[in-house]
């Protein structure tokens, strides 16, 4: 991770770091193999869907399995 934030800057001051940890290497890596770029689409998520988003879809899930009365 430290040679992701030494040639990526802008992860190394994003204030989403904690939660992403640079994304998913092999996602976005280039066609020349460079695989120290960041993730575009955890960057994205991070930015602009972010935590509540995915706790929303959480809570909706754990709803739906107690109202059928099943265990998770």
């Amino acid at each position: 991770m430290a040679q992701l934030m030494k040639k990526n800057p802008k992860c190394a001051t994003c204030e989403h770091l904690q939660q992403c940890c640079g994304g998913c290497m092999v996602e976005d890596i280039t066609d020349d193999g460079d695989y120290l770029v960041p993730d575009q689409k955890t960057c994205f998520f991070h930015k602009h869907v972010g935590e509540a988003a995915v706790r929303e879809v959480a809570d909706a899930a754990v709803r739906e399995v107690r109202d059928e009365g099943t265990s998770l």
